[in-house]
């Protein structure tokens, strides 16, 4: 009887642990995707100076920082430091005024956000 109720309440421990990692993963990567999108839509009303918005991107580089450092724990390093890199890139075409290129990787960054919630969303996949 004792040896059911350590698995039952493992197993409980484990669920509610993979309840809460997708609830946060979910609100990280949502609140980011919806920076991105209001960034966008911000650049494409104005091409000429996106150089304006470098303390948004600072913004953005800020959260995600913040966030990546109790998500490391959860998930490969290499996952999360495309995202650092990317934001790292954004900067720096928002500083030169490179709208081109601000847009594309902004649409990776959009990407990113998208995808991992699929890889770091706790599903059958990834305890196996």
């Amino acid at each position: 009887m004792k040896r059911a109720i350590i698995i039952i309440t493992i197993f409980l421990i484990t669920i509610t642990f993979a309840i809460v990692e997708l609830v946060s993963v979910n609100k990280v990567l949502t609140s980011m995707e919806n920076s991105v999108i209001d960034l966008r839509q911000q650049y494409e009303l104005n091409e000429d100076n996106i150089s304006q918005y470098f303390n948004k991107v600072s913004d953005i580089k800020e959260y995600w920082s913040e966030q990546e450092d109790w998500l490391c724990y959860l998930f490969n390093h290499r996952d999360l430091s495309t995202i650092t890199d990317s934001i790292n890139r954004l900067q720096a075409y928002t500083k030169n005024n490179d709208y081109d290129n601000a847009i594309a990787e902004l649409a990776i960054l959009q990407d990113y956000s998208t995808q991992n919630c699929h890889i770091m969303g706790f599903n059958i996949h990834n305890i196996l």
